[in-house]
């Protein structure tokens, strides 16, 4: 109607009329342009927000799994702490000095279980974190990581799964060093399914030095592994606070 009424006017030599019918014509335009920016704009912030409650629940599950698996390895560590004393009379370190300072050694609950249950499984029984990251890959893989525009918020995720991968090449390190003590178990005639006291298990790794070493090995590791979850977990919560706070201004 308007390139209709513009023509006419350009025939008719009616400036003030070709002025007018132009600018509305530039106005339509420019409109149309910018509901069309502005409907694109929604469509992203809508799908930023659901990637960001997708990530939210991922995390919310680590964080589950991190519970659950500080939950076995205080277990295991406080096992072995009590076979390690109990079999050398001596106390284990408290701390550790490094190039980086001195570091405490992550402390657990002493190892109470009267009736000795399945204390061999310390060596056998591992619980490590996979990480959910699917929600995280599909946005890497689609290109979606340009729509998460809080630069802080975007920071804080590349860096805390960054965190997952690192602790995932330190449990590796840690599962490695619990099947070397379970061979040494086996070496020393012991195998982790079998019903041996306290007292019983801790003179085998008494008069078997690999065994002892072995078990050193991996409670220090796993000192470790608490240590890092720990600091993920602490992680992983400050950055759900920072995704709620973008998804509910």
């Amino acid at each position: 109607m308007i390139l209709r009424r513009l023509s006419q006017s350009l025939k008719e030599q009616n400036w003030a009329a070709i002025v007018i019918e132009f600018i509305l014509l530039v106005s339509g335009v420019f409109l149309g342009i910018q509901v069309a920016n502005w409907n694109d704009s929604r469509k992203e912030s809508m799908q930023a927000a659901v990637y960001l409650k997708n990530i939210a629940e991922d995390i919310r599950g680590d964080i589950n799994e991190i519970d659950e698996t500080i939950a076995v390895s205080r277990w295991r560590m406080s096992v072995l702490q009590a076979l390690i004393v109990k079999s050398t009379g001596e106390p284990l370190p408290t701390t550790y000095i490094l190039p980086i300072g001195v570091v405490e050694v992550q402390a657990v609950p002493a190892y109470t279980d009267a009736e000795n249950k399945s204390l061999g499984l310390a060596y056998a029984y591992i619980r490590t974190i996979d990480g959910n990251r699917s929600t995280y890959e599909t946005i890497i893989n689609t290109g979606g990581i340009g729509l998460i525009q809080n630069a802080k918020l975007l920071e804080q995720i590349q860096i805390y799964y960054a965190d997952v991968d690192e602790i995932k090449d330190i449990e590796r390190k840690l599962q490695i060093d619990c099947d070397s003590a379970l061979l040494a178990l086996h070496e020393a005639g012991a195998s982790p399914m079998d019903a041996r006291k306290l007292t019983e298990l801790s003179k085998i790794i008494a008069e078997n030095p690999k065994l002892l070493a072995s078990s050193k090995t991996v409670w220090g590791s796993t000192g470790h592994q608490i240590r890092i979850l720990l600091d993920l977990r602490q992680q992983a919560n400050a950055l759900l606070v920072e995704i709620e706070k973008r998804n509910h201004p």
